[in-house]
């Protein structure tokens, strides 16, 4: 299994950012079902009835931040998804999320963190009912 734990906050945001609007986030899920294999740039278009001047943006800023690779095949670009860059960004998710969890959340004391509901957790800590800490 490949983890890696170089990702920064900045990269975090940066493919976040990426994945954050509606075409990105169409395109990075079509190249997904093709897997390494990727698509030829005018396919994607033609798929996702996008411009391809708007799509070549896309595509850019995608394969800036890591979320593509792309590679010539005679006079076509073919992009894929960089799985790893994908990988990277769960690792740092998952462990931004267990050092909050362990640092900031009830004082790192996890045992005394309880399920609420919504409307039983407006206004009140992690911890109990009360708000207070046990």
């Amino acid at each position: 299994m490949y983890i890696c734990t170089n990702m920064k906050t900045n990269d975090a945001i940066s493919v976040l950012s990426a994945l954050a609007q509606d075409t990105r986030m169409r395109v990075f899920r079509l190249l997904v079902k093709f897997g390494s294999n990727g698509l030829p740039a005018g396919k994607i278009a033609e798929t996702l009835s996008v411009n391809g001047t708007t799509l070549s943006r896309h595509l850019a800023q995608m394969e800036q931040v890591g979320l593509l690779t792309s590679r010539r095949d005679a006079r076509q670009v073919i992009y894929a998804p960089n799985f790893a860059a994908m990988q990277d960004l769960m690792a740092f998710l998952m462990q931004d999320l267990m050092a909050f969890l362990m640092e900031d959340c009830c004082a790192g004391e996890l045992q005394l963190a309880q399920p609420h509901t919504q409307q039983e957790h407006a206004g009140r800590s992690c911890c109990d009912s009360e708000g207070e800490k046990k």
